[in-house]
């Protein structure tokens, strides 16, 4: 008797889970969307950094230190700024999810990285071409 009681209460728990997951996800679309809006800003401005490295190279041949000096520091203020567009990216899909409570925090975090991950694989990406034009 007590097992089949546990059994209702796991059953009940379950369907009311289930319940609220649904409207849960249905909120978490539109900041998941608006996530992949903030990744493709930032890969606007790693676009522009490795742009700029690129002439950068070409006008290396006919240039002084000093002169090469200021402009590898107009490159490093472009690729700071891309470094800070991409934190801010990271910190507001790290943020997803967070406002609905501990309740169902392990599936909500479960969903949201399954569905951030294209957005996740492409930040990577950013950060290893980020760190070969600081290289460069």
């Amino acid at each position: 008797a007590r097992e089949v009681a546990r059994d209702r209460l796991r059953v009940t728990e379950r369907q009311e889970k289930e319940v609220a997951f649904v409207e849960i996800r249905a909120e978490l679309q539109a900041p998941i969307k608006l996530a992949g809006g903030v990744v493709d800003e930032v890969e606007r401005e790693v676009s522009e950094v490795e742009k700029q490295v690129q002439a950068l190279q070409a006008k290396a041949k006919g240039k002084s230190s000093s002169e090469m000096r200021l402009l590898a520091d107009e490159v490093d203020v472009t690729l700071n700024k891309a470094r800070s567009v991409m934190a801010a990216a990271r910190t507001q899909m790290d943020k997803i999810g967070e406002e609905f409570g501990d309740r169902y925090k392990a599936d909500i975090q479960a969903y949201v990285a399954v569905e951030t991950k294209p957005q996740e694989l492409k930040m990577g990406r950013m950060d290893i071409r980020l760190g070969r034009v600081k290289n460069i």
